[in-house]
């Protein structure tokens, strides 16, 4: 009699267990029906940004699999890839109206789910060389070396009154110059002004606690402006990932992973 009650026991709890991993990965709510006012991005692996009650949120590991089931349009770069739901387990998975994964990996791709109209603008980074405003924003941090392994620009219309500003990225991180210190920085020149975006100066070069900067997209959100700025630690220990609004001719953080 004991021995059955066990046999029972343990039957239930195989049963909940099913049933659970069922609801949470298989059972296809399509949470976008329904929801107003709102904007996910999911950003690789690295960072799910929410934008709900006109507050933007960043969702920690712990809780993304609550936004499981929202309908994304997926990205690589400027490329739309098609729309896919996305379910988290430790990183996302991409599965089809069938409920079949899609065998495509998300670690670079960027999500964006949401009922407001928006653009992923398409841009070039053009090679650089060591113009008067790098020379200008080396001099103020009393930098010398320009052994950088990041130099470009991106020239595009960010404000929307038909003249291009341009976005300088430069950095020496991960350098074979171990003996500088190493720096990131990311600005904008607007008629011949410089808007510092984006600074990091490190102590060393170490690959251990440096990142390189770039910029990996440029969108509008609900006629906003914003730019996302990835910076990539070395090998696979993520991405530090920044989103930031262009507002009164300059870019203000809005949140980070």
């Amino acid at each position: 009699m004991e021995k059955n009650k066990k046999i029972y026991t343990i039957i239930l709890i195989l049963a909940v267990i099913y049933i659970t991993i069922f609801f949470v990965f298989f059972f296809k709510k399509d949470k976008n029906k329904g929801i107003n006012n709102y904007i996910n991005l999911a950003v690789g692996n690295d960072a799910l940004f929410v934008y709900k009650n006109k507050k933007w949120r960043n969702i920690t590991t712990s809780n993304r699999a609550t936004y499981n089931w929202y309908l994304y349009d997926i990205y690589d770069e400027f490329e739309q890839l098609g729309k896919y739901y996305l379910i988290y387990s430790g990183v996302w998975n991409l599965i089809d109206d069938d409920k079949n994964k899609v065998n495509l990996d998300f670690s670079n791709k960027l999500g964006i789910s949401s009922d407001f109209k928006y653009n992923v603008k398409s841009f070039n980074k053009k090679n650089n060389g060591i113009d008067s405003y790098i020379s200008d924003v080396l001099s103020k941090y009393d930098i010398i070396t320009t052994n950088l392994t990041v130099n470009n620009i991106i020239s595009i219309d960010i404000d929307n009154d038909s003249v291009e500003e341009q976005i300088y990225t430069i950095s020496n991180a991960f350098s074979e110059d171990d003996n500088t210190k190493a720096y990131g920085f990311i600005f904008l020149v607007d008629n011949n002004e410089i808007d510092m975006i984006y600074e990091k100066v490190y102590d060393d070069n170490s690959l251990d606690n440096v990142c390189k900067p770039y910029v990996s997209n440029i969108l509008e959100l609900d006629n906003k402006n914003y730019l996302m700025i990835n910076c990539s630690y070395y090998s696979n220990l993520g991405k530090d990932v920044i989103l930031y609004r262009y507002k009164n001719e300059k870019f203000k953080e809005i949140i980070s992973n």
